[in-house]
């Protein structure tokens, strides 16, 4: 595979080098240098550079950025790639998969600070040939991306001291939260300037290490947090089993013990079988539930989640089983998600 990409980029280099030159044979004067020769002109240790080519300017210009935004793009998947063997090699396939999350973040951004430097016509018959230059200038994008990364370097250390003054609450975890996402995109920022200018990115050393490091901060602080499930209602435990996997989804510790608990999650629910005169072929089931979970320390409640509904069946006692089954469904599914915007401070 290697190879035959090798391959296609010669055969597409003879093909520019080819229609460069008939498209000079047949207008007037020499091709600048930067055309074949980019770091002749514009030294590769000042700059990173592309050229585009197009049939009219804006074309050529907009070749060039994409030829350059995928020239520093490539160079950091390659330097993942080989952090992500570096760490396969020692630490397992579970960290090399959050290295690789980083690609995807970087794939998706724009790169700052392309100019175009150079730009250059040559009439053919029918219509022009246009070359464009794409320069990144490594001093100057390089200090760009190291105020970026500092910047939330500053803050991300702000709240992790931030949050260790709120330890065992959910308002750690929110803001860890906050942190890991800032530090994604540090890590991004870090990456790039690692590609555009090393020396710079040999200074900026953050004290969390990565983001990595700040995501494994917050599971250990959102495991810190304790909570007591106290459920009314509840039929052979299967509500609380409910309640329970979702916590453990989002690395929260449940308690035995209520008196401890950080938080107690109180859930009252009902299972109560009725009959429809408009329906005398089907028995029903009317399922209501309701769940506030309640910091101890202040008595606040900090998070609530409702559902109600009704189900049918030919029995009651399938009514109601059904009722709980689209109870528990409710849990996994509605509540996870509302709970994991409040741990995360989207809601």
């Amino acid at each position: 595979m290697f190879k035959m990409k090798n391959t296609i980029k010669i055969l597409c280099a003879l093909v520019f080098v080819c229609a460069l030159f008939i498209s000079c044979g047949s207008g007037s004067g020499k091709a600048p240098d930067w055309i074949l020769n980019p770091s002749s002109v514009y030294p590769d240790s000042e700059y990173v550079s592309a050229v585009g080519q197009g049939t009219s300017r804006q074309l050529a210009e907009r070749d060039a950025t994409a030829a350059i935004t995928r020239e520093i793009k490539q160079r950091v998947q390659a330097e993942i790639t080989a952090q992500e063997s570096l760490v396969n090699d020692g630490l397992g396939w579970s960290q090399n998969n959050s290295l690789l999350s980083t690609v995807d973040t970087t794939s998706d951004i724009e790169i700052s600070g392309i100019t175009i430097q150079e730009v250059y016509s040559v009439k053919r018959s029918g219509g022009e040939d246009w070359y464009a230059l794409a320069l990144i200038d490594r001093q100057q994008t390089g200090s760009y991306y190291k105020t970026k990364a500092q910047g939330n370097i500053d803050v991300i250390n702000a709240k992790i001291i931030e949050a260790y003054k709120n330890p065992n609450t959910f308002t750690s975890a929110e803001i860890l939260h906050q942190a890991v996402v800032l530090a994604e995109e540090t890590d991004m920022y870090l990456d790039i300037l690692n590609v555009v200018n090393p020396k710079m990115r040999s200074i900026v050393v953050p004290d969390y290490k990565n983001a990595q490091a700040v995501a494994e901060l917050e599971r250990q602080m959102r495991a810190a947090v304790t909570v007591f499930i106290e459920v009314d209602g509840d039929v052979n435990g299967r509500i609380q089993a409910a309640f329970k996997s979702v916590l453990k989804k989002y690395s929260v510790t449940t308690s035995l013990d209520k008196a401890t608990a950080a938080y107690v999650l109180e859930v009252s629910v009902s299972f109560t079988p009725f009959e429809m005169t408009a329906d005398v072929s089907n028995k029903y089931a009317r399922y209501t539930l309701d769940a506030a979970m309640v910091e101890q320390s202040t008595g606040n409640t900090v998070f609530t989640y409702a559902e109600n509904g009704r189900e049918a069946h030919l029995t009651e006692s399938e009514a109601v089983q059904r009722a709980i089954r689209t109870t528990e469904q409710a849990i996994n599914q509605k509540f996870s998600a509302q709970f994991g915007s409040f741990i995360n401070g989207e809601d």
